[in-house]
């Protein structure tokens, strides 16, 4: 198992301390402001992470702003943003054949249509995007999900993702769900940017520049 944790923030001034304890950093592709007061995973930040031994897990938030609320999730957003996320990763430029993880950040019960069908719609237009972006190759990344064990287990079933990321929330559907590649802890107070701690299996998609 692997150490880590996931932020908001950009981590470059950072990087030394976090490496003390822990071998990576789970940062987000994301839209700039109005959509998003956080920053991007910039190459920059990328260099910064790597110089200092840590690994890097990509995230992608919804443009939206609405953490992945399910009015936000339908084909052509994932296909919009699908695209914008396999965009950013080439201009990193992301190691090929790692994943992006696209967060689903609600406690949704995918057994329930109301749900499932908007999830599904919306993973598939992310894999339509990343096989639109490859130009007839194949993809350069693969798909993840980070959120409930019920839409990580919904989604692989279904074909949509490769990469399962369970967030920390017990009260979610499908909690014990086992076949995570990361999951998701408490945050550690004693690093000085806001996070969440993880661990990770070796299968994690972890990379570095």
């Amino acid at each position: 198992m692997g150490k880590g944790i996931d932020t908001d923030l950009d981590c470059s001034h950072f990087a030394h301390q976090i490496a003390e304890g822990y071998e990576f950093v789970g940062r987000y592709y994301r839209m700039p402001p109005p959509y998003s007061r956080y920053p991007t995973l910039t190459r920059a930040e990328a260099h910064a992470l790597s110089a200092a031994g840590l690994s890097i897990v990509s995230i992608w938030e919804f443009i939206s702003g609405s953490r992945g609320r399910i009015e936000s999730l339908n084909y052509q957003a994932g296909s919009a943003e699908g695209k914008r996320a396999y965009m950013q990763a080439l201009a990193i430029p992301q190691p090929s054949g790692t994943p992006i993880y696209f967060a689903v950040d609600e406690g949704y019960d995918p057994a329930n249509r109301e749900y499932g069908g908007p999830i599904d719609d919306y993973f598939q237009g992310v894999n339509d995007a990343f096989a639109g972006c490859a130009g007839g190759n194949p993809p350069a990344y693969a798909v993840g999900v980070y959120g409930p064990g019920a839409v990580c287990e919904f989604l692989k079933a279904k074909g949509r993702t490769q990469y399962s990321w369970l967030a920390n929330a017990s009260r979610w559907p499908g909690y014990g769900f086992a076949d995570w590649q990361i999951k998701q802890g408490f945050g550690d107070k004693a690093l000085p940017i806001d996070n969440d701690t993880d661990e990770c299996r070796d299968n994690a998609g972890l990379w570095q520049m």
